[in-house]
This record gives structure tokens, sequence and C-alpha cells, in this order.
């Protein structure tokens, strides 16, 4: 859209120093950091330093940590430009940080979250929020309501595409007959214990049901499953991204375990639009704007987060094959219309402009 772009980003390894290079048609600036993701000062002050001097039109934070908000709020304050401040998850008190097993570290961090993700929304002349439910939240701290945008993910439909199931499991290696419920990446314990439950009481009922976990997945299931674990597929982490969009497309149904926690209707998980864009049916628990897509959109089938629930729900669409090729070609129609990339873009570029002429006025 002919936007020159720079992208703070955190580095993986420096401690030292800055990495500049081109990626994918912006500029991203590995800033260096010594201590955990988001509260190093050495990074906040690295960051002012680099930043001084610079001249930009709009600054956009992602969250609101202090990595993030200082650097902004000083360049915000020496060029005299809008900033927007963008919330797409909610980890401060009722959010994920209640989703920490260490009770400790659960204590101590409740009040640093919660204290730099309300305490600055105000600064902000714009807000993007990834759901309804953020956006009530930016309201309730005195964001003005006609500032917020709605803005969900972007949605990949170039990658992510329908693929011929039988094909692309012979290409996996996977169980070519076999209905598999697939969950891509990490997940909360509370939510990998619904899972669990939930596919043992599939498992008993149809014991030719497959559970792939796709990529990276930091809960041991298995544990979980005193008869089915034998049912479990795992990847394992996939650094060939090729490979994760196979896996989506060679699912059955994209499983979307989650308990109606802060945590969970405080995002909103972009795996959903990965298996709509690959045209596969979900099957998601009732939480927040997930649950009320899917209903509406009919994409899907929709359970409470009660694993007897959400078992016969997940078996109603099992057995039904016409019902799942209707609801993955209503997905794929959705994702492409309403959340493909650049549609979300288009979205955003309209808010910048009306941002930056309000500003000017």
């Amino acid at each position: 859209m002919g936007y020159d772009v720079t992208y703070l980003a955190i580095s993986r390894s420096r401690k030292t120093g800055f990495v500049e290079r081109p990626y994918k048609g912006f500029t991203l600036v590995e800033t260096p950091n010594l201590l955990p993701v988001g509260y190093d000062p050495w990074d906040v002050l690295n960051r002012i330093r680099w930043l001084n001097g610079r001249t930009f039109d709009l600054i956009q934070t992602f969250e609101s940590r202090p990595v993030v908000i200082f650097p902004a709020l000083s360049l915000k304050r020496n060029l005299k430009v809008p900033l927007v401040m963008d919330w797409c998850d909610w980890f401060g008190r009722g959010g994920s940080v209640e989703e920490r097993p260490n009770p400790l570290v659960r204590a101590l961090m409740r009040p640093v979250e919660t204290y730099f993700e309300e305490t600055y929304r105000t600064r902000a002349d714009g807000t993007t929020v990834i759901n309804h439910v953020l956006r009530q939240k930016a309201i309730d701290l005195g964001v003005p309501a006609e500032s917020i945008l709605y803005l969900p993910n972007g949605a990949n439909v170039t990658d992510f595409q329908p693929q011929n199931l039988r094909q692309v499991r012979e290409k996996l290696g996977l169980p070519v007959d076999a209905l598999i419920l697939a969950y891509p990446g990490v997940i909360f314990q509370r939510d990998a214990l619904l899972m669990a439950a939930a596919f043992e009481q599939i498992y008993q009922v149809c014991p030719t049901v497959r559970l792939l976990l796709i990529g990276y997945m930091n809960v041991e299931v298995e544990r979980y499953l005193p008869t089915a674990a034998e049912a479990v597929i795992r990847t394992g982490p996939l650094s060939d991204f090729s490979k994760v969009v196979d896996y989506i497309a060679a699912s059955s149904i994209g499983w979307l375990t989650l308990k109606n926690s802060g945590a969970n209707q405080g995002r909103f998980p972009l795996k959903a639009f990965d298996f709509m864009a690959a045209g596969r049916p979900l099957v998601s628990t009732n939480v927040a704007d997930l649950g009320q897509m899917v209903r509406e959109k009919q994409i899907g089938l929709v359970s409470a987060d009660d694993p007897v629930e959400l078992a016969q729900t997940t078996l109603k669409l099992m057995n039904d094959l016409a019902l799942q090729e209707e609801m993955g070609r209503r997905g794929r129609q959705v994702v492409e219309t309403e959340f493909a990339g650049p549609v979300v873009a288009t979205k955003l570029d309209n808010y910048y402009q009306h941002i930056l002429n309000k500003w000017k006025k």
C-alpha cells in the first residue's frame, strides 16, 4: 500500500547492538535484550536511543509492555505524531496471568502485567482490538469508543488452501481413512485437560479417531488419556512452514478446545482462520468472539466447555461427512471475503488515514 514500515522486535540472542534488515517488504530491526521478554530496561534504553533522531508519521504499538510503551511514548513526545495501541491478549488480572502454573510467579506477575496492560491505554490516539471483550475493557478504562477499531487477525488465504485429503495424508504418512481432529501449537493447561477428557470419550465411541497435535505442544496430553494415548499423533516442532500448511489441510476437523476463561475471552486464536482457509470445519467451545463467529457463520459446531457436551458435539460432526464438507466450503468463503490479509489491511489503512486526518486538525 506504499507505506514505509519499520518494525522493532526483540532479538533472539543479541545482548548488544542492532541488526537492521529488509524482511517481506519492511525494515526489521532486531533490538538487544538481557532480561525476559517485554520487561528489559536495557532494551528500553537501547530502543529510545535508536529511535532518537528518526522521523515517522505514525506509531503503532503491539501491546504495552515496557519495551514497547516507553519508547513509543518517548517517540510520540519528540515527533508529535499520533500513537495507535493494539490490544490482542488479556494478560493481566483475570487474563492469561491466571494460567501461569507456578503460584508464586502468578502472584508476582499479576499486578505487573495488569499495570502495564491498563495504565497507558488512554495515552493513545487510537486503539485496535482483536475482539469485543477487549473493546469493552478499553472503554471501561476510559478509552473513547469512537477511537477504537475492531481489527481481527489477517488470515493467510494464499498459503493455506483446500487440498485433496487423501493425497495430502499419503504425502505426510497419516492414516488415510481415519477421522482426524487437529490442534496446532501451544495450549493452556486447563484447555489441555478439557481436550483430553473429551477425546477420551470420543475414542470410546470411535476407536479409529486420531488426535493430531501440530507443531510444538507444551502439554503432555497423553498423560491424561488412560486408553486413548496411542491415538495421539504428534508432529513435533516444524521449522518448514509448508509442513504446517499440509498438516492443517490433512485434518478432518479443527478442534478448538478452549475453556471459557478470561485468558481465552481476551484473545482470538489465529489457528481458526488457518483451518477455515484450508476448507476444514471447526468444533469450538463457546468462548467470546470465537464461539459467536463459528455459530453465526455456520462454519462448524459450538459446544459448552464441558467434556461430555464437547465430545457429543464433536461426534455429531464426525458422523456427518456432508456437513463437514459444507461447513468447510463456507469457512473458506467467509475467510476470503471477511478476514483475508488484504481485507484486514485495507480496514487498518482507512483507520490510519482517519487518525492522521484527525491529528492534523
